[in-house]
């Protein structure tokens, strides 16, 4: 779990170094993004949530995804409700 709230510096900063641990060019990557999108259209936290995502997926293809919970739910639109990371 995370100690900062993601809209906090500290919440970035902390997510941008677990990022780092499992894409090199997190930091750099980032800050492309922040440079080419103002903050009214693009915010920080959003930033750190596709890379999260993409990161995700990226080393989901090495290894086996898991999932929480195990059994999948489905909402009322029959979409599956669930996180997905690696195990």
């Amino acid at each position: 779990s995370m100690t900062h709230s993601k809209k906090t510096f500290e919440g970035h900063q902390e997510r941008l170094r677990l990022l780092k641990r499992h894409y090199r060019k997190s930091l750099s990557t980032f800050t492309g993004l922040r440079r080419a999108h103002p903050k009214k259209d693009l915010a920080d936290d959003d930033i750190l949530d596709a890379l999260v995502l993409a990161v995700t997926a990226r080393l989901g293809r090495r290894q086996k995804l898991k999932t929480l919970p195990e059994q999948r739910q489905y909402d009322g639109l029959g979409l599956p409700m669930e996180i997905v990371y690696p195990g």
